[in-house]
């Protein structure tokens, strides 16, 4: 037994455990005072938690080593703690897939939180000296100065423990440097930031004011942010590989003339959220931005290759939707998809001649004369199932004048589709257990027809809409450290592949990817993997929970279901339920290794033909608690 056991571990695919007990990690370093000198947060030291507003100052830098955790303390109705990097200041967190940096709520010390738990603290500011062109926020216009500088939005004039007032300089962004250089992003992850500390004023996951082109933005998730999710003031920073999930507000919102590129960028809604773009171009009271510095007076984000999911195009009391244009906003859009968005899937502003750029021929004025001189638009876009339904005039529908707009931004030219199914995987986050698998299946029109980019300064030109090219390992980006894929509970997103056909030589199946979750409360830890090949493989699944020493509250009789999906009806069918009273599932070979004392730790060993398979756990007698699900290749 033994032997076979030791063979079996070294085939070990993967096992991902969630170990709550806080014995396990290292004694927390609180962080109380602003940073003004060169500082860096080490992994030896993590986890790190802020207990107050704290700001990098004096051009100093952070550095935050791959796989440090930084928690903050619970905010409250006026105050929450949040990470500030002020103007001429850096951050240099460069995480990894196998390491990200991870800024989360305390309350993740002790309890499992959900994508419920929006709101729990503050959020990451990065405030540059690149160009805006607005500093309006809240009530009347601000004096407008050469360069436009503005004050960011979501911090208040005084800390919350520490002695004295926080300066205006700590929350000022903007200038006239659109090359600025505020340090570098790569592999963070943000969870359950967003809180509310007045009417109004909020912190975004990801707060950008003003940050310049010299700043690094790549690989950034954030999940169940109160507010908006990424939000952009102003400047010219350029980012790749954005994941925005279960935000309570806007996924990306755009503001103060932004003009940077962006591209491959994820989101997924729920019925909480607003619009996976809210795109503003100035906040002057006109509508115009101030352009004596040289700033635009329209906002002009460059954006390829987005995949948007809503709430569900049939969710009630969502107001769910694709794109809000308004306000002067220009820009352009290449490669995307829209899909199950319950209110209109893009809205375009058309204001009085008195707000926003005039087109004189038309005597339009704001985002729809924008549109009418092609200084905003859309090239290769699929928007399929909102609420005003699967037409040019339904996509359009609440637009300020969508009988004008509607043929803008349908010409043939451009590529964008209205009624044509991009055959996601699965395009519906009103699943029971919140699975999304956001690629495009085989034979999806999203793999054709794309637009070609007319920038590639920074933009790599793809030959698919949205996203993902397809759901292979390489190409699905947010696997493994995003808290949506792989490391937060009751969610699961895997890898599935658009054919079954192997790049192996051999027939034999292998497992192609899968992901696990290790708490179980309201709802059950769900697996997933995916078996690709023409023949089948046999795959030890076993479950722990008794035996699994050292953590507390452990689950005690865990039941394991398998399920398959159904490509006929993309419903997953009954496949295989393994409780304590079954040593195993293959009658040609007994693997009865659960170990003695330990009668209620069950395994399947079952002979996995190509398709993909859910594994949900458990408790046979409704009990909660941690468990590990593992996985094993049996030859």
């Amino acid at each position: 037994m033994n032997k076979t056991l030791n063979r079996l571990i070294r085939r070990k695919l993967t096992v991902l455990a969630i170990l709550a007990s806080s014995t396990l990690t290292n004694a927390a370093v609180d962080v109380t005072t602003d940073i003004a000198t060169d500082t860096t947060w080490s992994l030896a030291n993590s986890p790190y938690t802020l207990k107050d507003y704290i700001f990098v100052t004096s051009g100093a830098t952070l550095t935050i080593e791959p796989g440090v955790t930084i928690y903050a303390d619970e905010g409250t109705t006026t105050e929450a703690p949040a990470l500030i990097i002020t103007q001429g200041s850096k951050i240099d967190a460069n995480g990894t897939a196998a390491k990200p940096i991870i800024f989360t709520s305390s309350l993740e010390k002790t309890q499992v939180l959900t994508k419920e738990d929006k709101g729990k603290w503050g959020g990451l500011v990065i405030l540059g000296k690149a160009k805006i062109n607005a500093n309006k926020q809240g009530s009347g216009d601000g004096t407008n100065t050469t360069p436009m500088v503005w004050e960011v939005e979501g911090l208040p004039t005084a800390y919350i423990y520490g002695s004295g007032t926080i300066s205006a300089a700590n929350r000022t962004y903007g200038g006239s440097d659109d090359t600025d250089n505020s340090g570098v992003l790569r592999y963070v992850s943000i969870r359950h930031g967003g809180a509310i500390i007045g009417a109004n004023n909020e912190l975004n996951g990801l707060t950008l004011g003003g940050v310049g082109s010299g700043t690094t933005i790549e690989y950034i998730d954030v999940y169940a942010n109160k507010d908006d999710g990424i939000e952009f003031f102003g400047g010219t920073v350029n980012a790749k590989y954005l994941s925005v999930c279960f935000v309570g507000d806007d996924s990306f919102d755009i503001d103060d003339g932004y003009k940077g590129h962006l591209q491959y960028l994820f989101t997924v809604q729920d019925s909480s959220s607003n619009c996976a773009f809210e795109w503003d171009g100035a906040s002057e009271s006109d509508d115009k931005g101030y352009t004596a510095d040289g700033a635009l007076e329209y906002s002009y984000p460059f954006i390829s290759n987005v995949t948007a999911i809503g709430a569900g195009a049939t969710t009630t009391g969502s107001s769910s939707k694709g794109l809000d244009i308004r306000d002067n906003a220009g820009g352009i859009m290449f490669n995307s998809i829209f899909t199950e968005f319950p209110e209109t899937m893009l809205k375009i502003e058309k204001t009085a001649t008195t707000k926003g750029t005039v087109n004189a021929a038309t005597g339009s004025a704001g985002s729809q004369a924008l549109l009418e001189t092609n200084l905003l638009g859309f090239k290769g876009v699929m928007f399929y199932n909102a609420g005003d339904g699967n037409t040019d005039a339904g996509v359009v529908n609440d637009s300020s004048d969508a009988a004008a707009v509607s043929p803008l931004v349908f010409d043939a030219a451009n590529k964008n589709l209205s009624s044509t199914d991009p055959k996601l995987l699965d395009d519906d986050s009103n699943d029971t257990y919140a699975l999304v698998l956001p690629f495009p299946g085989a034979g999806s029109p999203a793999l054709s027809d794309y637009a070609t980019v007319s920038d590639t300064s920074y933009i790599t030109q793809t030959t698919y809409k949205g996203a993902f090219a397809d759901a292979t390992p390489s190409s699905n980006w947010m696997a493994g450290w995003t808290a949506y894929s792989d490391l937060h509970p009751n969610t699961y997103f895997y890898y599935t592949p658009t054919s079954t056909t192997s790049s192996s030589t051999s027939s034999a199946g292998r497992i192609f990817g899968m992901s696990l979750r290790g708490n179980i409360s309201d709802l059950p830890v769900a697996g997933g993997m995916t078996i690709d090949g023409t023949g089948t493989v046999k795959v030890l699944i076993r479950v722990k929970g008794p035996s699994m020493s050292g953590v507390s509250g452990s689950i005690t009789d865990p039941k394991i279901t398998i399920t398959k999906l159904n490509t006929t009806t993309n419903a997953y069918d009954a496949y295989l339920t393994v409780d304590s009273a079954t040593d195993h599932a293959d009658t040609a070979a007994n693997y009865s290794d659960r170990g003695t004392g330990n009668p209620k730790e069950p395994h399947a060993v079952v002979d996995l033909s190509a398709g993909t398979y859910g594994v949900r756990v458990t408790d046979a007698a409704g009990g909660t608690g941690h468990t590990n699900v593992e996985f094993y290749i049996v030859e």
